[in-house]
């Protein structure tokens, strides 16, 4: 199923190219800065050269992101076409790259700048000159700078080109980027970067720029900053293109581009796998999660780097975790007989989070929904809410397990849920069943048994359609199978249960158990396997190696009590050490154990490093918390 349209490289207009903008001195420096800066509602302090890390150190995840979910929402194709939609591609852009640049337009200055230019990166790039280049080339660009089984952009690489091929020798002999000639270019380094994305150009480009001015000028990258606190006078552009590397949703329009003198541009829907649907069948929640095409997101309400196994709760909690409102609203029947109804935001609040009813739905929440046929909003939560197939896996494993364990505590939650949907909610509940049976002739996949059909002759009310005297037993019994199938070491279920739980959880209050497991997982510290043997500290009261294999339960108790002890000590006698631009790093002086916060204030909110706790666990002798 191929969604992707090769665009001809003549389709965009010169005056369509956004020109090169040097006045974006503060999204310059937040891009530099990265993590929390990437936040346009962060103020920062004072910018020091001490405060930037390296550009070999800099972390450039969240703009290959960016740019891989700006491709996704335009250019996915299927998996199994991918090579032949990148050999068109090349074949598009092969006229592109070598094309004559005095016969675009360009005044004979600009054409022999553009010349200059696009020879000087194209030897980095390409490894050739222009003239001798073909589709092969072309094609070996497109695996240089989309890497992996998703074809995921790389930023990093683009950027480190650039350098690279404005790098010359100073009188010394030592290696310096040419930051004057570059810096003259980059209208030309935004045009090459076209292939990146409409706007993850525009980021490439103003990191190109970045990264070279502080290789060469890193005080004077401080003093702009400083400079009428710069870096938190953000114009709206900048505020916009943040929000775009961020994946948040924004109601700025996207910046007019400024025509700018340009030759034909690069065919910037460079392809990517798209999503395919879930095989019906059992397959395990690691490799369906695996199958979800898309990056991880992590700034949004819901996402849970580090998800329990488990949590516990008390049959009051589980109680407060119902739910029974309508999960449709604002329903009203169409003159052709058709239903206009919009989602409960209560009832389902990721999908206005994050889904397809925000402002600026997550690819990887789409494509999750899209894999299971449209039908699992929280199968989608889970693939957009964790960093890797298997923690996701493991967040739908412990939302779906509260979800049976809330309907465990109350059977007759379906039926008071029931209760609270109108005619309207009842009718399209039936009508997808009704689709859904015709679709798969699967019994599994129909959620509401009806009344026979003589006995709705003189029924108005669809709620009085529903058979409670099928359903309630029906659904008691797929709780027990849905129980057991989680309660197996790597769970498998079919389409079907997983339609199945999505119903459930409509009855579950979400966004609170979301919150539950947030909480849990902050106490809750994965800790890599060690040999026996070593001594515990004498200076934590933690138990001994052996102590901690006997109960998971009793381990999680030991290790929150740890953390809060722990915790304590930090925020009180902790080392303070500058870490970044608006973090401080407080270090145990017993364990080497360290927090990352802004202030001590701060510490009581924040979570435990892994590298710092995992580093310490294996160095005396504890085992993985795996309950």
């Amino acid at each position: 199923m191929v969604q992707e349209q090769l665009l001809n490289s003549n389709r965009l207009a010169s005056a369509e190219l956004p020109g090169y903008s040097h006045n974006f001195t503060g999204l310059r420096t937040r891009l530099l800065l990265g993590g929390a800066a990437l936040d346009k509602n962060t103020n920062l302090p004072s910018l020091t050269v001490n405060t930037v890390a390296s550009f070999e150190n800099r972390d450039y995840q969240a703009y290959d992101d960016a740019s891989t979910r700006e491709r996704q929402l335009r250019h996915g194709v299927a998996r199994d076409q991918i090579e032949a939609a990148a050999d068109r591609w090349a074949n598009d852009n092969l006229a592109v790259f070598t094309q004559d640049f005095s016969q675009t337009g360009l005044a004979a200055a600009d054409s022999q700048k553009w010349t200059a230019a696009s020879g000087r990166i194209g030897k980095v790039v390409f490894g050739k000159d222009r003239a001798a280049l073909n589709a092969r080339d072309i094609r070996a660009m497109y695996d240089h700078y989309f890497t992996g089984k998703d074809k995921n952009s790389n930023l990093k690489q683009f950027v480190a080109d650039i350098l690279t091929a404005y790098t010359v020798r100073d009188p010394s002999g030592a290696a310096t980027v040419d930051y004057a000639r570059l810096r003259g270019d980059l209208d030309i380094i935004q045009w090459y970067a076209a292939i990146l994305g409409t706007d993850s150009q525009v980021i490439a480009a103003q990191l190109s720029d970045a990264e070279a001015h502080f290789k060469t000028q890193p005080q004077q990258v401080a003093d702009e900053a400083n400079n009428n606190n710069r870096q938190n006078n953000l114009l709206d552009e900048e505020k916009y293109y943040l929000d775009f590397v961020r994946g948040r949703p924004t109601t700025r329009p996207r910046p007019t581009p400024q025509p700018t003198a340009t030759a034909n541009p690069p065919v910037n829907n460079s392809p990517l796998p798209a999503q395919e649907n879930q095989p019906p069948g059992p397959e395990s929640l690691n490799t369906r999660f695996q199958k979800v095409v898309g990056p991880v997101i992590a700034n949004h309400i819901f996402y849970v780097d580090n998800p329990p196994a488990r949590i516990t709760l008390s049959p009051d909690e589980l109680k407060e975790l119902e739910l029974t409102e309508s999960f449709f609203i604002n329903t009203k029947e169409l003159p052709d007989g058709g239903i206009d109804a919009q989602a409960n935001p209560r009832v389902v609040p990721h999908v206005y989070a994050i889904g397809d009813s925000s402002a600026q739905p997550l690819p990887r929440f789409m494509n999750g929904e899209q894999s299971t046929d449209g039908d699992s909003g929280l199968f989608a939560l889970a693939a957009a809410s964790s960093p890797i197939p298997e923690k996701q896996a493991q967040l739908y494993r412990q939302l779906a397990d509260v979800v049976l364990r809330v309907h465990r505590h109350n059977p007759n939650l379906i039926k008071a849920w029931l209760d609270a949907q109108d005619h309207t909610g009842i009718l399209l509940f039936i009508t997808f069943d009704q689709q859904r049976y015709v679709k798969s002739s699967n019994p599994e996949e129909v959620l509401l048994p009806v009344k026979p059909p003589e006995q709705l002759e003189n029924i108005n009310d669809m709620r009085a359609a529903v058979d409670d005297d099928v359903t309630n037993p029906l659904w008691q019994t797929r709780l027990q199978n849905l129980e057991q199938a989680l309660q197996q070491p790597n769970p498998a279920l079919t389409l079907a249960q997983i339609r199945q739980i999505e119903f459930l959880s409509h009855s579950v209050d979400i966004k609170k158990l979301i919150d539950k497991i947030k909480a849990d997982a902050s106490s809750t510290i994965n800790v890599p396997p060690s040999p026996k043997g070593k001594p515990p500290s004498t200076l934590l009261s933690l138990p001994s190696n052996e102590r901690f294999q006997q109960l998971s339960t009793e381990n999680l108790r030991a290790a929150t009590a740890f953390c809060a002890n722990l915790r304590k000590r930090i925020k009180n006698q902790g080392i303070e050490q500058p870490e970044n631009a608006t973090a401080k790093k407080y270090t145990d002086a017993q364990t080497g154990i360290y927090l990352s916060a802004p202030n001590r204030d701060a510490i009581e909110n924040v979570y435990f490093t892994i590298n710092g706790f995992s580093d310490w666990a294996e160095r005396n002798g504890y085992l993985t918390l795996s309950g």
